[in-house]
């Protein structure tokens, strides 16, 4: 054999040799920090596989109740007519900006509303069985909806959710580990209902308290 197919054949065998040790290191256990979830491993096509675990959703909101409200000049001079509008820190008119060199004449003016907000804290507690829920409300003149919640068992999961009294219906969320908040923009104009639930598949009584403040114009 020449020289030449001598060194071919050897840069063959290294590269299987170090295929053979990249696999091998794939397949070796992960160490002991592998996530678990109810104390079992996560294996995918028999690997254990590393899982970075969310042991709750996080819901992202501001807690706090929106600066201005923008209504067309039309409806706001209806809602002031009616007595329908709360008491304001600012009041001024805005067009839709120019297209070309000057606002058109004929664009509709809209007025832009700087409320004065109050909140109003309201304390709640109270036991649920699975598959039931207490109601708190109804709550009105609200420009936004803080709720905060502990409970226990901590294993029990405990639903945060916002009904529309007006048109019956609502939407909530999900939550573990005895401790939760979730916060909803609401229409100052509708009534609604706050729902504290315990989860279908809970298997405890489940005691709670907390806070449902009220940011009320």
């Amino acid at each position: 054999m020449s020289s030449s197919l001598k060194l071919v054949s050897l840069v063959l065998v290294i590269a299987i040799l170090s295929l053979v040790l990249a696999t091998s290191a794939m397949l070796e256990k992960p160490e002991t920090n592998t996530k678990f979830i109810n104390e079992r491993g996560i294996f995918y096509d028999e690997l254990p596989l590393n899982l970075r675990m969310i042991p709750k959703p996080e819901i992202s909101i501001n807690n706090r109740a929106p600066d201005f409200l923008i209504i067309s000049s039309t409806r706001y001079e209806e809602l002031l007519a009616a007595g329908k509008l709360g008491p304001v820190k600012n009041v001024w008119f805005a067009k839709e900006a120019p297209q070309g060199a000057s606002i058109k004449d004929g664009s509709e003016m809209w007025v832009v509303i700087e409320p004065l907000v109050i909140t109003v804290p309201i304390s709640i507690n109270g036991t649920l069985i699975p598959r039931t829920f207490d109601s708190y409300g109804p709550y009105s003149s609200c420009l936004y909806v803080y709720v905060q919640v502990t409970w226990s068992p901590v294993d029990q999961i405990l639903g945060i959710a916002l009904e529309d009294i007006d048109a019956g219906e609502g939407y909530g969320y999900w939550f573990t580990e005895g401790s939760a908040s979730a916060g909803f923009s609401t229409d100052w104009q509708r009534r609604y209902n706050i729902l504290i639930l315990s989860y279908a598949g809970n298997t405890k009584i489940l005691n709670y308290n907390g806070t449902i403040t009220l940011y009320i114009w």
